[in-house]
């Protein structure tokens, strides 16, 4: 077998981008964990709305040290870049009202279905073709999302803003695709995308009067109050994490291929195990492990059939 000179380097450079993918995703968990403990206080808009204006000068300063001149940003892809961050908007809205309901560690398994979506997705949107095998394992692993949200036992509404989180982060990622656009380009609009997002819906929503007591309905119509100095840094440090973790995470698989580091991506369900034991003292069932494992497995399998596409399907 030939081995080429520089494979010891691509291996450094894979185990290096590997390390930033888990800091990355380690950052984005305990963001999570923070807008969790944070949802019986604050409207989920209000939250979106302060971190993404302070997310919004760190995200510049990165554009211009990248080399890139705001102008880029005028130039982008669009209107594809607008409802990429229309998706991620509503996939991040769906999600934390979702986590304001769920157990966080569920939540995380729940999300975990969007590889599933991406590889449906893929077919009607980019024109890709998918095999028999990679159609059954989305079918296994929409089997699992359905043992873990257990619709003939005891059902929980905020399992669909979870399954609707998973399928809306799935449309970007099929929509990011479809452009060329850089790293800190997109998120630069993702982030205006937000801000516009929130502003526009919160005196909607926070005119409505619920009577409900369902936790994801109050996250949502809750009227803003002025935070603490102390949530007003927690929310500081959310902004700071997206920032930075949407930094490592670019660089990652900027100079590592999406089938080394995808299969990575699932170490978040350990962060969602260990810090909702640690926060809430969260302990998952067995159909809860049975559901999330069958979801892992069809993924896994998913980004192996995609690593090796050029074998018959």
């Amino acid at each position: 077998m030939h081995y080429s000179a520089d494979t010891p380097r691509n291996q450094n450079s894979n185990l290096r981008s590997i390390i930033l993918l888990l800091i990355a995703f380690f950052i984005f968990s305990i963001a999570d964990a923070i807008v969790k403990l944070l949802s019986s206080d604050y409207a989920v808009l209000e939250i979106v709305t302060i971190r993404s204006l302070i997310a919004l000068p760190i995200i510049f300063f990165i554009l211009r040290r990248s080399g890139q001149e705001i102008k880029g940003i005028s130039s982008a892809t669009q209107p594809t870049q607008f409802w990429r961050g229309f998706a991620m908007f509503a996939a991040y809205l769906f999600f934390f009202l979702a986590l304001a309901a769920l157990p966080y560690s569920l939540m995380i398994g729940i999300f975990f279905s969007g590889p599933l979506f991406i590889t449906s997705l893929s077919v009607p949107i980019l024109g890709e073709s998918v095999g028999w095998r990679r159609w059954m394992a989305v079918l296994i692993g929409f089997v699992g999302v359905l043992i873990i949200i257990d619709p003939r036992g005891t059902f929980e509404p905020a399992t669909l803003l979870a399954i609707a989180a998973a399928f809306c982060y799935a449309v970007s990622i099929v929509l990011t695709r479809k452009m060329s656009d850089s790293a800190q380009v997109t998120a630069a609009w993702t982030n205006l995308v937000y801000i516009a997002g929130a502003l526009v819906l919160s005196p909607i929503f926070a005119s409505l009067s619920f009577d409900s007591l369902h936790p994801s309905i109050v996250f949502l119509t809750k009227a803003w109050v002025m935070p603490s100095w102390f949530d007003l840094g927690l929310i500081s440090l959310l902004a700071c994490g997206w920032g930075g973790g949407m930094v490592l995470l670019s660089s990652a698989y900027r100079n590592t291929p999406v089938a080394v580091l995808a299969p990575f991506e699932y170490f978040s369900m350990v962060y969602g195990l260990a810090l909702g034991y640690l926060f809430w003292r969260e302990i998952p069932t067995l159909q809860m492990l049975v559901g999330v494992a069958l979801i892992i497995c069809s993924g896994l399998f998913i980004i192996y059939r995609q690593r090796n596409q050029k074998e018959t399907e």
